[in-house]
């Protein structure tokens, strides 16, 4: 009687075994995004933050080198480690295939394919994506006086969202 309630038990134990998929309470659990991978909030990276970008929201974190931030993806997405505007420096998604750039442009200069990794830290890439040809390292003004040291032609103080203005190449000529 043992033995047969015994194979009984573990017959039935077998038949309740993992699906292989974890749960807890009925809920499944979902893995963190990591560094690179797509994210809507915050709450959805292991670690750091949810950064936006042109090219998708993405993770992202604090880094002091461009070898902080080996990204996690599969896109051929490089992240580079950036400061622009005396920010503290995090890691950017740049254009698929490209690469980080040397962190020494200055304003008017082209950022097209690696943006803010292209731009000293006094700067920020102005680009309307992250493969624009006319994107230019910028820095913010006051006045058309303000972008005298810019290199290229006709770069102008211009308004940008939230009452800031930058350094930016004139619409028209």
């Amino acid at each position: 009687m043992r033995f047969s309630l015994a194979i009984t038990c573990l017959f039935c134990l077998a038949a309740c075994g993992s699906s292989g998929e974890t749960s807890d309470a009925g809920t499944d659990i979902q893995a963190k995004a990591l560094l690179g991978q797509a994210c809507e909030q915050n709450t959805d990276c292991e670690q750091g933050w949810c950064e936006e970008n042109e090219q998708g929201d993405y993770c992202s974190k604090s880094c002091s080198s461009d070898g902080d931030c080996e990204s996690q993806t599969d896109d051929d997405s490089p992240l580079c480690c950036v400061s622009s505007f005396e920010q503290e420096s995090f890691c950017e998604k740049i254009i698929a295939g490209g690469q980080c750039g040397d962190h020494s442009g200055s304003c008017g200069e082209s950022c097209t394919g690696g943006l803010n990794s292209m731009c000293g830290s006094d700067y920020s890439c102005c680009a309307s994506s992250p493969s624009d040809p006319k994107a230019i390292c910028s820095m913010p003004c006051e006045t058309d006086q303000d972008c005298d040291s810019c290199t290229g032609d006709c770069i102008v103080c211009m308004p940008i969202s939230g009452g800031s203005r930058l350094c930016l190449q004139c619409l028209t000529r």
